[in-house]
């Protein structure tokens, strides 16, 4: 566990001030901002502005969210290439799996801080607006909606799980940047058209579609649905794949 305890540490070390894990963290607070400025020279329409809000919010996030994430994997497995401390880590007395599963840790605190940044400053740029704007203040207040709100949140974040270690194995076998980002823009525009297929709970870039333009207008956000059961198995299985895809990366280095 000591070890364990170490390689996390050692890899967070090596990527804190990266731009790119910087730009995963903060990239929905720029969104929230941004929609903040508007709405105060915009006219609020009549009408619940949780559901009016988080619409425009969410049209970003099955689009940005994929492809940043691409990125960010991308970036992960050639931070080591370009300054050849893939060859050295496989000479470390630790076994592989715990290097393995740290970096997988790693993804997943800075995946989570992201979602959570999402949140936090959704629900404050709501508040502080209805604080000197009545007409926001008076939707909040007359329409109960946060708890669709939170339901959102939580369902897009086990969503998205998956997509992390989907594309940071993607980038361990072709460690090239347009293949993870090329794939995950199709993806995205494939979940647009398929949202409304009987079986979309088998993509999640659908499932993310359909939580925000059909689960969220018709106020009906289950936690614990397929969706739920698809995300956790996809992501068990790609953090599986992902580990035999690491081990082989030393050999395709070394060669």
């Amino acid at each position: 566990m000591n070890t364990f305890y170490k390689s996390i540490v050692s890899e967070n070390f090596k990527i804190k001030r990266n731009m790119m894990f910087l730009a995963l963290c903060f990239f929905p607070l720029a969104i929230t901002l941004m929609y903040f400025i508007l709405y105060n020279f915009t006219e609020i329409p009549n009408s619940n502005f949780w559901l009016y809000s988080i619409g425009n919010l969410y049209m970003f996030y099955p689009l940005l969210y994929p492809v940043i994430l691409s990125f960010i994997a991308y970036v992960y497995v050639n931070l080591e290439i370009k300054n050849n401390f893939h060859k050295q880590i496989f000479c470390l007395p630790i076994n592989p799996y715990k290097i393995y599963l740290a970096k997988c840790s790693v993804l997943f605190y800075y995946y989570t801080v992201s979602i959570i940044v999402a949140y936090i400053s959704y629900i404050m740029s709501i508040y502080i607006l209805g604080a000197y704007i009545p007409d926001i203040a008076e939707s909040v207040g007359h329409y109960d909606s946060k708890h669709l709100i939170d339901a959102l949140f939580l369902k897009t974040y086990i969503v998205l799980l998956p997509l992390v270690f989907m594309q940071y194995t993607i980038s361990l076998i072709l460690p090239k940047v347009w293949l993870p980002s090329s794939l995950a823009l199709f993806l995205a525009i494939i979940g647009m058209l398929l949202y409304k297929n009987e079986y979309f709970y088998l993509l999640p870039q659908a499932a993310l579609y359909k939580i925000a333009y059909i689960d969220l207008l018709h106020e009906n956000i289950m936690i614990f649905d397929k969706v739920f059961t698809t995300s956790i198995i996809y992501s068990m299985l790609f953090i599986a794949i992902g580990f035999f895809a690491f081990k082989r990366s030393k050999n395709r280095i070394d060669s």
